[in-house]
């Protein structure tokens, strides 16, 4: 049976804890659903600052730590992995606060070890890592690069340059801006305190990196000149990326890689919100509003809901400052060379998505964006790069073991109500089933667990999701079902492929897999299986798209 809450918060940074507190205030019962063991997110990682602190442990709201996020089991209820089982969290109204991931982009070098995100650098530092006497680079674009250099002089890193793709003329109006409000000027000026022991250049970007002897050798283009700067870390991020994928996957309307919102943070889909970085990158101000927003509406308060407007008036100012003021350059598309890998989970290399005219070719033909990060990391790089978005999003957004989609917590995979529940909510692409490992998917590599055990079909469908069984799907084993032991990936974790420990269905060209697999349904018909859930239509009336 499924836990009922009025209102489930998916994400426990600023906009989800404003989000939980207001609702929970009101009086509603509220559940919060987070990946990690303490709220407070990326940009605060457990450490709130007063008050929110306070009101956090004074409204102690429910939180379920180190639970993500899959999909829906019908219209109203939300799939969840925590401690390798499936729950399935029922509400009347969802509010998505999901955050944001940094985008980064390939050139030569950037998977070699002693490359990280500029934002994954500052959170092995918060976690820990002694960088003492260190010397690192950090480049790309945005904010967050001088919040990072700042952080690592602080901790005793030496910085070598903090490099800014943006010109100082386009990033002026950002500088305006922040003069013109006094707790990020604040900031700031602690910020530009720091970054005076280290070189701060604009119009400078990453070219190319080597690892030699131990140690990386990093080329970079400083305005008409270029320079070799060695190091020993590589900290490098390009702006951030909205985790949009679980709204896009509830239907929701997505607008230039934004969810659409109207002045309520409602979505188009009836009963559904979004607020922080989904929405736009507006800075922790701007998502604090939003979450408040969210939930006093969510809660029936629209009194208190509108008094939020002029602080979510001014974080759309800041979005589309931002916006400008760190517009990526086109010089950038042209870093990576054929055979720089733009696929990191799957070895794919720029050079092999030559020819291809979309996303869906590429991943068919190549394996882009199949892998473990399920397209969350080449997915925005090629978007960028070779103008290739994401063409859809598939359940289960992360990779989660067999046992967990079939609704057994022993391991093993079972023809249980979760199940049965899953496959009618209908997902595409494969099946969990009950008894042994079905013939036709060859494995490379041993499973742990009870991934491989268990009886797999691979639909039709490319996505790797899951549907129910069907002629071709029973004959059709070879159609883009990717494990990690027993991990099962639908076509995209934030990381490099992890080794060798892996089974992989083999995927062939389309006339090869008619041939083998015995699929002799023509080119362009309907696919055997379900179509994938939607939720309800929005009510008539709600004005969406205003973000």
């Amino acid at each position: 049976m499924a836990e009922r809450a009025e209102l489930v918060v998916v994400g426990a940074g600023p906009a989800g804890i404003a989000a939980a507190c207001a609702a929970r205030e009101c009086g509603r019962t509220v559940r919060v659903v987070d990946e990690n063991p303490h709220a407070g997110g990326q940009i605060w990682r457990g450490e709130l600052p007063q008050p929110w602190r306070a009101r956090w442990e004074q409204a102690a709201v429910p939180m379920l730590a180190g639970a993500t996020a899959f999909g829906f089991a019908g219209e109203q209820t939300l799939l969840v992995e925590h401690e390798g089982r499936a729950l399935e969290l029922a509400f009347e109204r969802l509010i998505l606060a999901t955050g944001a991931r940094e985008r980064l982009l390939p050139f030569p070098g950037w998977t070699l070890p002693g490359v990280t995100g500029a934002g994954g650098l500052q959170a092995l530092l918060k976690s820990g890592l002694d960088l003492t006497g260190r010397r690192v680079v950090v480049a790309g674009s945005g904010p967050l690069l001088a919040e990072v250099g700042a952080a690592l002089l602080t901790a005793g890193a030496r910085v070598a340059l903090v490099a800014e793709q943006a010109s100082f003329g386009q990033m002026l109006p950002f500088f305006w801006h922040i003069a013109g409000r006094r707790p990020k000027w604040a900031q700031a000026w602690r910020i530009a305190t720091a970054l005076q022991q280290t070189r701060y250049r604009a119009a400078a970007w990453p070219l190319s990196v080597e690892r030699r002897d131990g140690a990386l050798s990093v080329t970079l283009q400083l305005g008409p000149r270029r320079e070799v700067i060695g190091c020993d870390y590589l900290a490098c991020g390009f702006g951030l990326v909205g985790n949009t994928e679980l709204a896009q996957l509830a239907g929701c309307e997505v607008v230039n890689g934004c969810v659409a919102v109207d002045e309520h943070q409602r979505t188009s889909v009836q009963g559904i919100y979004c607020a922080g970085e989904p929405v736009g990158i507006a800075g922790v101000e701007a998502a604090l509003a939003q979450g408040l927003t969210a939930g006093y509406h969510a809660a029936g308060r629209e009194d208190l809901a509108a008094a939020c407007a002029p602080e979510r008036e001014r974080g759309r100012r800041f979005q589309r400052v931002l916006a400008e003021a760190f517009a990526l350059r086109p010089e950038l598309k042209e870093l990576p060379t054929p055979e720089t890998i733009v696929c990191r989970c799957e070895d794919v290399r720029l050079g092999e998505l030559a020819g291809f005219l979309s996303w869906r070719e590429a991943k068919l033909h190549t394996r882009c964006g199949m892998g473990a990060c399920q397209g969350r990391v080449c997915g925005a790089a090629l978007e960028f790069v070779a103008g290739m978005p994401a063409a859809s999003v598939r359940p289960p957004l992360v990779p989660v073991s067999v046992a967990v989609l079939a609704g057994r917590s022993d391991g093993k995979a079972g023809d249980t109500p979760a199940a049965r529940r899953w496959v009618l909510s209908g997902a595409r692409g494969a099946r969990a089933a009950p008894g042994g490992p079905r013939t036709g998917a060859r494995s490379r590599g041993r499973g742990r667990g009870g991934g491989l055990g268990s009886q797999v079909d691979a639909g039709p469908s490319t996505g790797g999701s899951w549907s129910p069984p069907s002629a071709s799907a029973r004959l059709c084993p070879r159609l883009g079902f990717d494990f990690g032991g027993d991990r099962a990936h639908s076509g995209s974790s934030d990381g490099p492929q992890a080794g060798g420990d892996r089974a992989r269905v083999a995927l062939r060209p389309p006339s090869q897999r008619s041939a083998q697999c015995g699929n002799t349904r023509p080119p362009g018909s309907p696919a055997t299986s379900r179509a994938p859930h939607r939720p309800s239509a929005p009510a008539p009336g709600n004005p969406c798209g205003q973000k």
